[in-house]
């Protein structure tokens, strides 16, 4: 997509934030260092729950080149404190690989053992960074991870409002293999 039919797509989710959003300043309430994740949290529930209808509604009120259309710098303090335990540049497991369990194990090494490079260059894809990170899904949400309980997790749960715009592109861009 090109960058201006991305802004088209985001700028009613942009405008919903820029209006939603309550500095801890102005919240009235004494400092967590936490109200940034909560009240992430708060803003991507109401928009996920609202109506299309008002998802719309939002979308053509913020017009195309809105100047100053993006998250308000205080929805951004602190984001990455609050992003799941995994390396985003190794691997990310949803099945458990440690010792307690052998099998995962045991499929994992033969999988690590195919990254190796096998032509003139020596060594491994994964540099020094063999294990992956185990995505420890929420049991609440899931009893059974797939790859599609994976970004919820990785991100929704984070309220990470710096892939939302790619979780609103990806029935554009992102396929899974």
């Amino acid at each position: 997509m090109m960058p201006r039919s991305i802004k088209e797509e985001v700028k009613g989710w942009l405008l919903f934030v820029q209006e939603n959003w309550v500095s801890v300043a102005n919240a009235g309430s004494s400092y967590d260092e936490r109200y940034e994740l909560y009240h992430r949290r708060q803003l991507v529930e109401k928009w996920a729950s609202a109506t299309q209808e008002f998802r719309d509604a939002y979308q053509s009120r913020a017009p195309m080149g809105l100047p100053g259309l993006r998250y308000p710098a205080e929805a951004l303090e602190r984001l990455y404190d609050t992003l799941q335990p995994i390396d985003i540049n190794g691997l990310i497991s949803l099945a458990p690989v440690d010792e307690t369990h052998p099998a995962n194990r045991a499929r994992w090494v033969k999988f690590a053992i195919l990254l190796y490079n096998y032509d003139i260059e020596t060594g491994h894809c994964l540099l020094d960074n063999y294990m992956p990170s185990e995505a420890i899904l929420n049991p609440a949400t899931t009893n059974d991870p797939s790859i599609e309980d994976y970004l919820p997790w990785a991100d929704l749960e984070t309220a990470d409002f710096g892939l939302f715009i790619l979780h609103i592109l990806a029935k554009y861009s992102i396929s899974v293999i």
